[in-house]
């Protein structure tokens, strides 16, 4: 919420109408009809309840008081407690024809931000979090509190991920799997060689002592990773086209995020990927 308003926003969304008036000046004291009304209008405004008081801009609670004749410092004696509050909240809901957000409706909404297919800024967790509280007051459905929105995010944007890993490593030919694997299994490297650590976690892992071992060691990696890329890049089995247009939403533009960013969260998830795929193209007979 905005907490500088000029006169001209205040007039375009924060005026009550005569119906509005009346439906607030039906509370019994000037406290309440002040606290009530700016609760009002801060809903029909952002879709959702403030958390705090301090939520709540004084330029608003001006605003609001004025209309109703009222002095702003009556909105300082509200009381802000469970009974009295949920009371407001759910006559606000009723005249609104807004509803409480229930776990279906969690779970529709994480499937359908994973789904979707933003640009740019639009994958920053701010920016997820207006998505998500628009769909809500499109479905006229009151959000659940932020920590549960927040869950939800992350929710959608793991489905995305496993979506976009998976529509990807079904696109690969077996011998680029095969590499694949060799890049992600400790015991199998693309050289053939045994190794403690697979050639993902010996780049990914501290460069160790300053001695011409751990530089070569280092060196070795790098070459093992270059030559099966290589492999992988000019392989003629492999798609054209891997990642563009797979249609799997929020998966396809934040790849490069969850991989530079999240750590183990393509690597963990792609060795079973590599591995359950493989057997099932080995065996198409026992898919069901």
């Amino acid at each position: 919420m905005n907490q500088q308003w000029t006169l001209e926003e205040l007039l375009a969304s924060w005026m009550l109408t005569d119906t509005e008036k009346v439906f607030i000046n039906s509370r019994y004291t000037d406290t309440n009809k002040v606290g009530f009304g700016t609760l009002f209008k801060y809903f029909q405004q952002d879709g959702r309840f403030p958390q705090r008081k301090q939520d709540i801009p004084e330029q608003i609670v001006l605003h609001i008081a004025q209309q109703l004749a009222l002095q702003p410092k009556e909105f300082h004696a509200y009381r802000w407690t469970e009974g009295t509050i949920d009371r407001h909240r759910a006559r606000i809901r009723s005249f609104l024809g807004f509803r409480i957000c229930t776990a279906q409706d969690v779970v529709e909404i994480t499937q359908w931000l994973s789904t979707q297919e933003l640009p740019g800024d639009e994958r920053q967790p701010d920016r997820l979090k207006d998505v998500v509280y628009a769909r809500f007051r499109d479905r006229k459905i009151e959000p659940p509190e932020p920590k549960s929105v927040d869950r939800l995010i992350r929710s959608a944007l793991r489905r995305a991920d496993e979506q976009f890993y998976r529509a990807t490593i079904r696109k690969l030919s077996p011998e680029t799997r095969e590499n694949l694997d060799a890049l992600l299994d400790p015991t199998l490297r693309a050289d053939g060689t045994a190794a403690t650590h697979s050639v993902l976690q010996d780049l990914r892992n501290e460069a160790g002592p300053s001695d011409l071992e751990s530089v070569l060691q280092k060196l070795r990696s790098c070459n093992t990773f270059a030559r099966s890329v290589c492999r992988r890049t000019y392989s003629p089995g492999r798609p054209a086209k891997l990642s563009p247009g797979t249609g799997h939403g929020l998966g396809l533009r934040i790849w490069p995020r969850s991989a530079a960013t999240q750590g183990t969260s393509a690597t963990h998830f792609l060795r079973p990927t590599v591995r359950s795929e493989r057997r099932r193209s080995l065996t198409p007979s026992l898919s069901f």
